[in-house]
């Protein structure tokens, strides 16, 4: 094994072992990174891949309906998340993924305030490229990986003399195991500049652990997220050309269905702990359908920094809900190419 390719798996390795054993590592779920990790990597390509994003709520729905009423409408709730990906190349079929990041904050605003803040969750996962033609430009790829929640307990933050017991909505970790699994139809039109791509993202949580939270064990819904993106490269006209041709514009429109949670109270504890009956959590699951324009430049083909925002365009909640108004996220990705060294 040459020392590029030692580089690039110390490296994961590294990242990897990082998330494992860093006791503060944990998260409600990854927010999704952009449009930069489509695909699979060529072989022996590492890329590193940073994103954040902010996402701002503030009004509360009724099934689908904006649900006015003045104490309601002093709440409003925010998170500010930023992560790290690294994926490599091992084959130019086969690509290894690791992908973490951390709550800045996570800020629930209801009567009295609620912050929550910490490591998200590490998603360990490979991606496969089932087909591919290289005449038609089309392509069809599969990702399946672990969610492995880091935190062993959750999070209480101490408010003066108050330790205060914060509410799962602003918990940086939901505490349970999961799967990832995503596939990727992707077609080019090469001559017209057009990219054509659908992504289907589907996550499983498991049960929460013994003890997480106190008396109480969840079943947090699972979520199935459909995107169908259209990207086109610009063609500058002269009078442009000093902007030169790295620009890319991006629209995506998605759908995100999320099941309603469950949950059970401790009735005994001891050895072999009773509970209760898995019973509905009110207020939870939704259908929400997004629209987010998005603006790419490339550098040296390597260095690819983007700009997105996300606006709902139509949005139905099971009960009552903080809505989402809005978000908006910067995406930085650097690929570095061993097979030139």
């Amino acid at each position: 094994m040459n020392s590029g390719r030692i580089l690039i798996l110390s490296s994961l390795l590294i990242f990897i072992s990082y998330g494992l054993f860093a006791q503060c590592f944990s998260s409600t779920g990854n927010p999704i990174g952009g449009t930069a990790n489509m695909g699979v990597m060529e072989k022996n390509v590492l890329k590193f891949n940073t994103f954040y994003k902010h996402s701002y709520s503030g009004r509360y729905f009724l099934e689908d309906e904006l649900f006015e009423n003045s104490l309601y409408q002093m709440a409003d709730a925010v998170y500010n998340y930023a992560s790290m990906m690294l994926a490599y190349g091992v084959t130019n079929k086969l690509t290894l993924e690791a992908d973490g990041g951390y709550y800045i904050n996570k800020i629930k605003n209801f009567i009295t305030p609620s912050r929550g803040y910490g490591f998200s969750n590490i998603v360990l996962s490979a991606k496969y490229n089932i087909y591919y033609n290289p005449v038609n430009r089309f392509e069809i790829s599969a990702k399946a990986g672990a969610k492995i929640p880091l935190r062993r307990k959750k999070q209480i933050l101490a408010e003066g003399n108050f330790m205060a017991d914060l509410h799962p909505d602003v918990q940086p970790s939901l505490g349970c195991m999961g799967f990832v699994t995503q596939l990727y139809i992707i077609k080019e039109y090469p001559f017209s500049a057009l990219r054509l791509f659908a992504l289907v993202n589907y996550e499983h949580n498991f049960i929460t652990p013994e003890g997480f939270f106190q008396k109480k064990q969840y079943n947090f819904g699972n979520s199935l997220n459909t995107s169908f993106f259209v990207t086109k490269h610009l063609h500058m006209p002269p009078a442009l050309a000093w902007l030169s041709e790295n620009w890319t514009v991006i629209l995506q429109v998605r759908h995100e269905h999320k099941w309603q949670n469950q949950m059970r109270s401790q009735i005994s504890q001891g050895d072999n702990p009773v509970y209760e009956e898995w019973e509905t959590t009110r207020n939870s699951g939704s259908d929400v359908f997004f629209i987010s324009p998005q603006i790419n430049y490339t550098i040296a083909s390597k260095l690819n920094i983007s700009i997105m925002a996300d606006f709902p365009l139509y949005q139905k909640y099971k009960g009552l809900q903080l809505a989402t108004n809005y978000a908006f996220a910067v995406n930085i990705s650097y690929d570095l190419n061993f097979n030139n060294h």
